[in-house]
């Protein structure tokens, strides 16, 4: 197996709590040409103090003035050396074989541009609560008609060759989106791969289980509308794609404005727009058989 050089990116804003167990739980990887590129994003805590008193030449320790993820994930791309850029949260962690197994992939796959896996979802005290595969479906391939319909990846799961990340990104400036918005950009032009077991785990807590969902709505919004103004996308009707989208889009804030916040009143708006989509979406349909 040839050993290209794999540069993690960790981006991280007062990260102090998990920032340790998050950058050994590369060091421990099986693979081990890889760099660690850790971008402070303004943190007042103690981040810089943590990652400083670790001693491994291949860290490499970059602050910024706060910026938002985006900026220092770009950042740390730019500065870095590796073919393949792989992306870790400073509170995400990964299992010891993660990157042996998706460089091997690669091998076997050279026309692939992008991998990713399952994970398990932890709290704060490591606990498994489950894992992705439970409640989403996972695909290889030309997969971007039903990436557009749901984003299925996590992004702490994916490594992307950095040649292709060059040419669709940089991630945009969404505070929620921005990974969405790159992953569909590689999907448009080229195949995807997965592997069907958990090799990362996501914490849910407190600083990250409550999202925006007005905000994440907008900036669907606004990635579909990028798409809606491009031409010959695989051959796809994009109309159609974003008319599912926006679908599935309001019916998701609606499930997570009940069972994650319990905003029964808030949900009622949610709800109205999912049912106005959905009957738009069926008589477009309609028409277009007739």
């Amino acid at each position: 197996m040839n050993c290209p050089l794999v540069s993690v990116i960790i981006p991280t804003y007062n990260g102090s709590r998990f920032i340790r167990e998050t950058i050994q739980s590369v060091l421990d990887q099986t693979y081990n040409n890889l760099e660690i590129m850790v971008v402070d994003d303004g943190s007042t805590d103690d981040t810089s103090l943590i990652v400083k008193s670790i001693t491994d030449q291949r860290i490499t320790y970059i602050q910024q003035k706060n910026a938002g993820v985006s900026p220092a994930r770009n950042h740390g791309i730019t500065v870095s050396k590796g073919d393949y850029i792989a992306f870790l949260d400073h509170d995400d962690v990964w299992l010891p074989c993660k990157l042996e197994k998706q460089l091997s992939l690669f091998e076997q796959n050279p026309k692939v541009a992008l991998i990713y896996s399952d994970a398990f979802i932890i709290n704060e005290n490591n606990f498994i609560m489950g894992k992705y595969s439970h409640k989403i479906k996972f695909f290889r391939g030309r997969i971007f008609k039903e990436l557009f319909s749901s984003c299925f990846i996590t992004i702490l799961t994916v490594v992307i060759k950095k040649s292709v990340f060059l040419e669709v990104g940089p991630f945009l400036p969404y505070k929620i989106c921005e990974d969405y918005d790159l992953l569909l950009k590689c999907a448009a032009k080229y195949p995807i791969d997965y592997i069907d077991e958990p090799l990362a785990k996501y914490r849910v807590h407190g600083s990250n289980y409550s999202k925006n969902y007005e905000t994440e709505i907008n900036e669907c919004i606004e990635i579909f509308d990028f798409w809606r103004n491009q031409k010959n996308i695989n051959g796809y009707n994009i109309n159609t794609l974003i008319s599912n989208a926006i679908t599935n889009t309001y019916y998701n804030a609606l499930k997570n404005a009940i069972k994650r916040r319990k905003d029964y009143r808030g949900s009622i708006k949610y709800f109205f727009l999912f049912i106005y989509y959905w009957i738009k979406k069926y008589s477009f349909k309609n028409l277009a058989n007739i």
